[in-house]
């Protein structure tokens, strides 16, 4: 279950105003960082320039990214299954926040708004639903995120109830674990039974009324074991935010927050043994065990790509072009003004967790005309290649022989996509 984007934001949640295009935030500016999958050469999975060591235990890549392997891991084909969008009058997708894949091909998406487990089979034919509106075992006040542990058990984070409950493969209701000591933004439950979540530590809103200024969370990455004993895994920076405090009529302050373009975050990816997770400022993305133990390390070269003007600008526009009142345009321009932008791009966007154990890791994107492109590292983070997935896709799931992920139609409707993935043994 990753971070929440503005896909999966509450919808009436009001104080933090997420301003996008239609398109998903995709584009690469990397050229001379990331070879684009131009030749596919065989070999063994070490890379040259790759070095791999162990430190106190813990297994540590380096990937030299100022020279961009140039291997693809994986080839993705054809559309294979569309499922949602304004044309589809079986299923009406409105607010995608998880998609989990079967072993035996079954496709599970989770509706925040309509808070309702979707499940498909592999032709994208409707078979089940699961889950309704409520606070009982098996309902949702609010559903924030699925995945699928082995054996096809179905994990669900419900974010207003902040609670996790377990199902099995046929939707049956197995159990649930509500958390009591403060709210979370999203938690993963291994296969062993325990949990990590993540939270906002608390902030003390201060100063007096100002213009908008660059502000950012500070979370608390836990551990917490089925006994109900809780570690604190690493307190993290968390997503950047242009925020401006504002003083009421009756004295009080409140805060009008939006995103920060080119802005860092914290991100993560569950796996069946643990966690990746990372703070997009570097290149540095870590793993722990179900113990809460580091175990895997992946480390990039620092990237220092600047944030261009043209950028700027273009992503500007494209977010004036959609936007419905002054209100919304004044507020764009606040977003974008040179005193709140940083100076160079985060260094990842995005982590998913294959079926298989492999970390995907995508290359910063905002313009959905581009390709996505996508580092690829085995279970233990020995760099395998890359693959580059189809414009405008937010990846969710892959599989040994497919890709899942949400796009959007020229009406900003919601569609799940799979397509065809083909590895490669030798060269592609």
């Amino acid at each position: 279950m990753n971070m929440p984007g503005p896909d999966n934001v509450p919808p009436d949640e009001t104080r933090l105003i997420m301003l996008r295009s239609r398109r998903p935030p995709l584009r690469l500016r990397l050229g001379t960082v990331l070879a684009l999958l131009a030749a596919c050469a065989g070999g063994d999975a070490a890379e040259p320039g790759f070095t791999a060591r162990d430190s106190a235990g813990v297994h540590i890549v380096e990937v030299p990214l100022t020279e961009g392997p140039a291997r693809a891991f994986a080839v993705v084909g054809g559309l294979d299954v569309s499922i949602g969008g304004a044309d589809d009058h079986a299923v009406a997708l409105s607010n995608v926040t998880g998609v989990a894949a079967g072993a035996d091909g079954r496709i599970f998406v989770a509706d925040g708004q309509a808070r309702t487990i979707y499940v498909f089979d592999a032709k994208g034919s409707v078979l089940d639903s699961i889950g309704r509106e409520g606070e009982g075992p098996g309902e949702f006040r609010y559903l924030a995120g699925i995945e699928l542990l082995p054996g096809d058990t179905l994990v669900t984070w419900d974010g207003w109830a902040n609670r996790v409950q377990r199902f099995t493969g046929n939707g049956d209701f197995i159990d649930a674990v509500v958390f009591n000591d403060g709210m979370q933004d999203r938690a993963h439950r291994t296969a062993d039974g325990t949990i990590f979540s993540v939270g906002r530590m608390p902030q003390v809103m201060k100063g007096s009324p100002t213009d908008f200024t660059v502000d950012r969370d500070t979370l608390a990455l836990l551990h917490r074991l089925p006994t109900g004993q809780i570690d604190t895994v690493e307190i993290a920076p968390g997503r950047e935010r242009v925020q401006r405090i504002l003083r009421m009529s009756n004295g009080s302050l409140a805060t009008t927050m939006l995103d920060r373009p080119f802005g860092r975050d914290f991100l993560w990816a569950g796996t069946a043994d643990g966690l990746w997770f990372g703070h997009n400022d570097v290149f540095r993305i870590r793993h722990v065990d179900s113990m809460g133990r580091p175990d895997r390390e992946i480390r990039g070269s620092p990237l220092s790509e600047p944030v261009s003007r043209t950028d700027a600008t273009a992503w500007k526009a494209a977010l004036e072009a959609n936007a419905k009142t002054d209100r919304g345009r004044e507020l764009i321009e606040k977003q974008f003004d040179p005193a709140v932008l940083p100076a160079t791009r985060p260094a990842f966007t995005r982590l998913v967790a294959g079926e298989s154990g492999e970390l995907w890791v995508r290359a910063f994107e905002w313009d959905g005309t581009q390709a996505g492109r996508w580092l690829v590292f085995s279970k233990t983070g020995e760099y395998v290649g890359q693959v580059e997935t189809p414009p405008g896709l937010r990846l969710e799931a892959v599989t040994r022989d497919r890709i899942l992920g949400v796009a959007r139609d020229q009406f900003d409707v919601p569609a799940l996509h799979v397509y065809a993935l083909a590895r490669c043994a030798s060269s592609c």
